[in-house]
């Protein structure tokens, strides 16, 4: 246990799964940290894959969609798991409880906090208090630190519980299934048991009752359930996609689903939550080891947030063509409201994928070098960079043998300016890189 006369660092609010990724990389960094997390059950990017492969997950080969009345098996590109998330966010604190630097205080609740004197005071439900620098909410949708989430989706409610005894005839696939006033997800797990969840619109009141009522109308999971024993805990939480415009302050941050949840639909939710994490420890620890670069990191902090919508606008996008579609042949409210308000935007169409080889390209004409921040080892400085829309790239320099030289890029032939570059890199490198510079308009046609 930590001296609480003396302050610790960090505290992380909420130890699953985002926390404990936080609390990972922060240990690297030497960082002391008190993870605080309220229940008690109990990656390559993380280096804890070998942990996680041999903990008896189901490996994810395929996803059976169900949709328009119509079903189709879509491939799983590269494999996947299914994860039995108590015994996951089980392994990551644990993983990250083994660092040293960290120290845990589970089951527990904060139930106050307040800055003063340059430090929070962190009080817990057990009548501890943790003095600490720096608050990280990663407690997820429930949240400790106040902030105003912005809906970027419509209103959803998950109902979901855990099956026991379930035969395992789903030959591991993840099920999305669609019905008329709701849709459905689910999934086996280790022992014989089956995740399913019904999300609903925020009108209906949840219940046992209505829970089975909607699976009985699920063709892809009804079949599987309808002989099992109804399970005693049948839980409800809120799934309506929403962002912080207000994620980070000088003294505290909200970091993974407590700063930004996506559709539920694309299940990416794990990811999203995983993929904010290194940001926020590298942001964190910028912030404690160089405060005169405090304004820069929070900039940073915020610029890689605000790149997340895109991620949740790929991912709105094959949300709402799946309500659509399911809305063109159920014409429901519920449809109608996913079609019409997933949060997608237009996506920018790539310019280079049909491009045809003696097509006459350029540098864009908008581009313009400034500073912009960026991660160098375990914080954040400021490198050469050229904005692009809401995106900024980094002008990191390579070799001269290996740099293509975007500065001196005349108006050339698209094909010219690939063989030109496989002298500097493999052709199919060069390939890539031409489609990659035109779909982000760091090069587009040339306009006589």
């Amino acid at each position: 246990m930590v001296d609480l006369a003396s302050p610790v660092e960090v505290c992380i609010a909420g130890g699953r799964p985002s926390g404990a990724a936080l609390a990972l990389p922060l240990a690297d960094f030497a960082r002391t940290v008190a993870l605080v997390e309220k229940a008690c059950f109990p990656l390559d990017t993380l280096g804890r894959r070998a942990e996680i492969e041999s903990a008896g997950f189901i490996g994810v080969n395929s996803t059976t969609v169900q949709c328009a009345s119509e079903t189709q098996r879509l491939s799983a590109h590269g494999g996947g798991l299914q994860l039995d998330r108590v015994r996951f966010d089980d392994l990551l604190l644990k993983a990250a409880c083994a660092m040293p630097g960290i120290h845990r205080w589970q089951p527990a609740r904060i139930v106050g906090r307040a800055f003063v004197d340059g430090h929070w005071r962190v009080h817990l439900d057990n009548g501890q208090m943790i003095r600490v620098r720096y608050l990280a909410d990663a407690a997820g949708r429930a949240r400790v630190l106040r902030g105003a989430k912005r809906p970027i989706g419509a209103r959803t409610l998950a109902i979901h519980a855990s099956w026991n005894d379930i035969p395992n005839n789903t030959d591991g696939d993840t099920l999305v299934g669609a019905g008329q006033s709701a849709w459905y997800w689910g999934a086996p797990l280790p022992g014989g048991a089956f995740n399913a969840t019904v999300f609903v619109g925020p009108r209906l009141t949840p219940s046992a009752g209505a829970c089975l009522r909607l699976l009985s109308q699920s063709r892809l999971l009804w079949p599987i359930l309808a002989n099992a024993a109804v399970p005693r805990d049948i839980l409800v939480c809120g799934a309506m996609p929403f962002a912080d415009d207000s994620p980070i302050t000088p003294v505290s941050q909200n970091t993974g689903n407590a700063a930004l949840s996506i559709d539920p639909l694309p299940c990416q939710g794990v990811q999203r939550a995983l993929g904010i994490y290194l940001y926020a420890a590298v942001e964190l620890n910028t912030m404690l080891e160089n405060p005169g670069d405090a304004e820069r990191a929070i900039g940073f902090y915020r610029s890689r947030l605000a790149d997340s919508p895109s991620f949740h606008a790929f991912h709105a996008t094959a949300a709402r063509e799946y309500c659509s579609a399911q809305y063109r042949k159920c014409d429901f409210g519920f449809w109608k409201t996913r079609a019409q308000n997933s949060g997608a935007e237009p996506l920018p169409q790539p310019l280079a994928e049909r491009r045809r080889p003696d097509s006459i390209v350029c540098l864009s004409p908008r581009l313009e070098s400034t500073q912009v921040a960026a991660v160098r080892n375990s914080g954040v400085v400021a490198e050469d960079g050229i904005p692009v829309g809401a995106k900024t790239f980094v002008c990191r320099r390579c070799s001269a043998s290996r740099q293509p030289r975007f500065g001196r890029l005349p108006s050339r032939a698209a094909m010219e300016v690939t063989r030109r570059w496989s002298q500097k890199m493999p052709i199919e490198a060069a390939f890539r890189l031409l489609r990659w510079t035109c779909a982000e308009r760091l090069i587009e046609a040339h306009q006589e």
